[in-house]
C-alpha cells in the first residue's frame, strides 16, 4: 500500500519505476503545486524523504489519482485488444488456408500494384493513353514501355507470388489485345503479338501455380498461337516448355513428351541452348513419370529416352554463352 493509507514514507525505487513510466525524473513527480526552491527540480529521494509526511502523503495521494486514470484507460485499451485478437483468431480459423493466403496475397498485389503505373512518367502516360485512344499513333516507344511493365511484374512474382500479380498481368494483357487489334504498322504488329503471347505465357504460369490447370492450359494455348503468327521461334519453344511441364504435373505425361519435343524443335531452330537445356529437362521430366505411371514395365526406349533429355539438358546449360538469345540482359 502506498503512503496515503499506511503513513509510511513511499520507496525510493517505486518512484523511479513510476519516473520511468511517466518519462520523468523523481522530482517532477514529486514538485509542489505553487512555489518551489529553485533547486528543487533537481533534487533526489535522499532529500524528498527529510520532507514533512504530511507533504508526502498529499503529493502521493495526487500522483495515485493520475496513476489510476491511467490504469483505467489502460483497462479498457487491453479489453479492446483481447477482444480484437479473439476475433481476428475466430476469422483465420473459419478461412481455410489457401483462402487465406490469397486474401493476403491479394493485399499484397494491391500494395504493389498501385505505384506500378504511378512509376512511369507523365510522358509515357499520356504515350499509353493517346495510344488507346488513337490506335494509329502506336510507336514503338509506347510499346517499349509496356515490355518493361510486363518484363517488372514478371519479376515481382519471384517475390511476391501468383495471386498477388495476377491481377496486373490480366491489366495487361488486356491493354495489349486492345491496341494489338488496330494496329496497323507492321513491325509494332509484331512486337505487340509477341507481347500478347508472352503475357498470355505468364498468365498461363500463374494460373499453373494456382492449381488452375484448365485456366492454364487456356492461356498456353493462346500464347503459343500467338507465338506462331508472330513466327518467334524463342516464345514458341519457351510456352510449350511451360506447357508440357502443366501436362506431366497434372497427370498426362505423353502430351508432356509431346510438348517436350515440339519446344525442343523450336528451341533448336532458334538455336539458344538454354531453351534447349529447358525443353530437354522438362521432356525428362515427363518420360520419367511415363515410366513411374507403368511402374516399370515401359519399354526400354523411354528409359533411355530420359537418360538422353538429361544428359541434353545438363550439356547445354554448361555450354550457353552469355549471347544466348534467352539469357538474361
Amino acid at each position: 500500500m502506498w503512503p496515503s493509507t499506511t503513513g509510511k514514507e513511499p520507496p525510493l525505487g517505486k518512484l523511479r519505476m513510476l519516473a520511468a513510466v511517466y518519462g520523468c525524473s523523481v522530482s517532477d513527480l514529486l514538485r509542489e503545486v505553487g512555489d518551489r526552491a529553485e533547486g528543487d527540480a533537481d533534487r533526489d529521494g535522499s532529500a524528498l524523504l527529510a520532507e514533512p509526511r504530511s507533504i508526502i502523503n498529499e503529493r502521493m495521494a495526487a500522483l495515485l489519482a493520475r496513476v489510476s486514470v491511467a490504469g483505467e484507460v489502460f483497462g479498457l485499451w487491453q479489453i479492446e485488444y483481447d477482444n480484437l485478437v479473439r476475433g481476428l483468431r475466430d476469422w483465420a480459423l473459419r478461412m481455410k488456408r489457401r483462402d487465406l493466403l490469397a486474401i493476403i496475397g491479394s493485399a499484397a498485389g494491391a500494395a504493389y500494384a498501385a505505384p506500378l503505373w504511378g512509376a512511369l512518367d507523365a510522358d509515357r502516360v499520356e504515350r499509353i493513353g493517346t495510344a488507346l485512344v488513337q490506335p494509329q499513333r502506336m510507336d514503338e516507344s509506347t510499346v517499349t514501355h509496356i515490355e518493361a511493365v510486363l518484363y517488372h511484374t514478371m519479376r515481382q512474382e519471384d517475390i511476391l507470388g501468383p495471386q498477388a500479380v495476377l491481377e496486373a498481368a490480366l491489366a495487361q494483357h488486356s491493354l495489349v489485345r486492345v491496341l494489338l487489334r488496330d494496329c496497323r504498322d507492321g513491325e509494332l504488329h509484331g512486337r505487340l503479338l509477341a507481347l500478347y503471347s508472352n503475357a498470355s505465357r505468364f498468365i498461363g504460369w500463374n494460373l499453373f501455380n494456382l492449381s488452375d490447370f484448365s485456366g492454364a492450359g487456356r492461356y498456353y494455348d493462346l500464347a503459343r498461337s500467338a507465338a506462331h503468327e508472330a513466327e518467334n521461334d524463342l516464345l514458341s519453344s519457351f510456352t510449350l516448355c511451360n506447357w508440357s511441364h502443366l501436362a506431366t504435373w497434372s497427370g498426362d505425361p505423353r502430351l508432356g513428351v509431346e510438348h517436350a519435343l515440339g519446344a525442343l524443335a523450336w528451341a533448336t531452330r532458334a538455336d539458344s541452348k538454354l531453351l534447349i537445356a529447358y525443353a530437354s529437362d522438362v521432356g525428362a521430366r515427363a518420360y520419367a513419370s511415363l515410366i513411374r505411371r507403368s511402374a516399370g514395365s515401359s519399354g526400354k526406349g523411354e528409359a533411355a529416352a530420359c537418360r538422353s533429355a538429361l544428359d541434353s539438358a545438363r550439356t547445354n546449360l554448361q555450354s550457353a554463352g552469355a549471347d544466348d538469345p534467352m539469357a538474361l540482359p
